[in-house]
C-alpha cells in the first residue's frame, strides 16, 4: 500500500499536477469591476432541504435572467473547497467538511450562526446591505428582483 501511495505520489508531482490546482476560483473582485453591479450571494449545502427547494425555485429562466441583469450572482456552496477573492482578500477552506461553514461564508456571520439558505447583499464598493438566513418564497424572490 506504501509503494502504491508512493508511486502515485510521485506522478502527482511530476506532471504537476495537485488537488490545489483543481480547485476553482470564483473572483468576485473582477466580477464587481466588470459590472460594477450589486453581488448577491446565495449559499446553500448539499444536505439542506430546504437549499435544494431553493435552488429549484432560482432555476427559472426569467429569474435567472432577471438575477444576471440586476447582480452579480454567486450561487455558492457553503461547505466548498472553492477559492474566493473578494474585497481585496483571498478566502480558503483547506479542510472542507460537512456543517463547517466556508471561511468566506463565516466571514458574513461572525456575530451569529449561518443557517441556510442565506443571502447577503452586498454594494459595489463591499458594504453588507442585508444579511438573511432563510428560505425565500416566490414573493420575496419577486421583490428581490424589482
Amino acid at each position: 500500500m506504501r509503494i502504491v501511495c508512493l508511486i502515485i505520489s510521485i506522478a502527482l508531482v511530476l506532471t504537476g499536477t495537485s488537488a490545489f490546482s483543481q480547485q476553482k476560483v470564483v473572483d468576485i473582485d473582477a466580477l464587481v469591476l466588470q459590472n460594477n453591479k450589486p453581488v448577491l450571494l446565495y449559499f446553500h449545502t448539499t444536505w439542506c432541504v430546504y437549499c435544494a427547494m431553493q435552488s429549484k425555485s432560482l432555476k427559472n429562466k426569467n429569474r435567472e435572467e432577471k438575477l444576471a441583469e440586476r447582480y452579480n450572482f454567486i450561487d455558492f456552496d457553503a461547505e466548498s473547497d472553492q477559492i474566493v477573492k473578494y474585497n481585496k482578500r483571498t478566502f480558503r477552506n483547506d479542510n472542507p467538511v460537512k456543517y463547517q461553514p466556508h471561511p468566506f461564508v463565516q466571514s458574513f456571520f461572525i456575530n451569529s450562526t449561518v443557517g441556510y439558505p442565506a443571502w447577503v447583499l452586498v454594494d459595489k464598493d463591499f458594504n453588507i446591505l442585508s444579511t438573511y438566513s432563510g428560505f425565500l418564497s416566490k414573493k420575496q424572490l419577486a421583490q428581490l428582483l424589482k
